[in-house]
């Protein structure tokens, strides 16, 4: 199991529905992991899922700038393709969840500044083509406020946002060859990098529109 591979930086870890949340004392731009598992039937191989977020902006230091910034920033939400048929190579690109956006925001506007720093990076590229993710996703996280028991309509939430948070999500299909300790490695080298990149974007955003 991951959480044996984690070590002593593992502060805390519980099981959920499907898997496990592990909390972490250590320097890096998320302090959890959710890791959700699903078995295969009649294999003993099973897909994984992992899901970490960085806090950007808390509550208390929301204001109309940072408002901008977030609708900004909600056009630039990621997703790994993977090109070439004999030596793939992983490629960010705007997610297609953003043109479904436009149905209900429409003058979102797609911005590509994330995903050209990712692509850039060839230490990222090196370690999703060492993993090799089946899915690699990564967004602001739209979450429900915690005095509101209702999920706010995606038009309300990205003009009033309550904080801004970055999510990623890793999928990958694990086989009983895999490498565990090296895979995990890789895996928190990958989530750590982009969700200091998204962290470092979304700076960069309220600067510009200021």
């Amino acid at each position: 199991m991951e959480v044996e591979v984690f070590g002593k930086v593992v502060k805390n870890w519980k099981r959920i529905t499907g898997g496990w949340v592990v909390e972490f004392d250590w320097d890096r731009n998320f302090d959890s992991l959710i890791i959700l598992r699903k078995g295969i039937a009649f294999y003993f191989d099973s897909t994984r899922q992992y899901v970490a977020s960085v806090n950007v902006v808390r509550p208390d230091e929301m204001d109309e700038a940072w408002k901008k910034a977030f609708y900004r920033i909600v056009g630039a939400q990621a997703a790994v393709s993977w090109e070439g048929l004999i030596s793939r190579k992983p490629v960010f690109s705007i997610s297609s969840e953003v043109e479904g956006l436009k149905r209900v925001l429409p003058d979102l506007k797609p911005d590509a500044d994330l995903v050209d720093s990712l692509n850039a990076d060839s230490k990222l590229t090196k370690l999703m083509s060492q993993a090799g993710p089946e899915e690699l996703r990564l967004g602001p996280t739209i979450s429900t406020p915690a005095n509101s028991a209702e999920m706010p309509s995606i038009y309300g939430f990205t003009h009033d946002p309550p904080e801004i948070n970055w999510t990623a999500t890793f999928g990958k299909y694990v086989t009983r060859g895999l490498s565990t300790a090296s895979f995990v490695n890789s895996m928190v080298d990958i989530m750590d990098i982009i969700l200091g990149k998204a962290k470092s974007y979304t700076l960069k955003v309220k600067e510009e529109i200021q």
